[in-house]
C-alpha cells in the first residue's frame, strides 16, 4: 500500500493513479462491508467510495482520494461497531441485486459506476 501510493505521488503531472491502489482499495471496501454490499448501506457506502476517489493524476489521487477513501472506511467500521457488529435488515435483498463491490473496478471509475446504478 504505502509503496503504490508514493509511487503515485512521485508521479508525473497528468498521469493516472495506478489501478493497482484503486483495486487494492476497492477490495479494502469489499471486505468492510462484507454481507451486506447490497444492501441500502452497501450500495450507497460504494457510491461514497466512487466519489472520493474523485478525479485527477495520480498525485492528486494519493493526496486527496486516499486519505476520503480511508476516513469512509473508518466511518463504515465504526457505524458497524456500534450496531455490535450486527447487520441491518435490507441485506435480504443482496439474494437478488447485484452487488457494485463484488465488480472488477477499474478506471474512470465514476463512468463505471453510473452505468452500473440501478434505476
Amino acid at each position: 500500500f504505502r509503496k503504490l501510493v508514493e509511487g503515485s505521488l512521485g508521479a508525473g503531472p497528468g498521469s493516472r493513479p495506478p489501478l493497482a491502489l484503486l483495486q487494492l482499495l476497492h477490495a479494502f471496501g469489499r471486505r468492510i462491508v462484507h454481507g451486506r454490499g447490497c444492501s441500502a448501506s452497501g450500495r450507497k457506502a460504494h457510491q461514497r467510495f466512487v466519489e472520493a476517489c474523485g478525479r485527477g493524476d495520480a498525485r492528486a489521487f494519493a493526496v486527496g482520494a486516499v486519505p476520503k477513501v480511508l476516513r469512509l472506511f473508518s466511518q463504515l467500521i465504526e457505524e458497524r461497531a456500534e450496531r455490535g457488529g450486527q447487520v441491518e435488515d435490507d441485506t435480504r435483498l443482496s439474494q437478488t441485486q447485484d452487488d457494485p463491490w463484488s465488480r472488477d473496478v477499474s478506471f474512470p471509475l465514476e463512468q463505471q459506476c453510473n452505468a452500473q446504478s440501478p434505476s
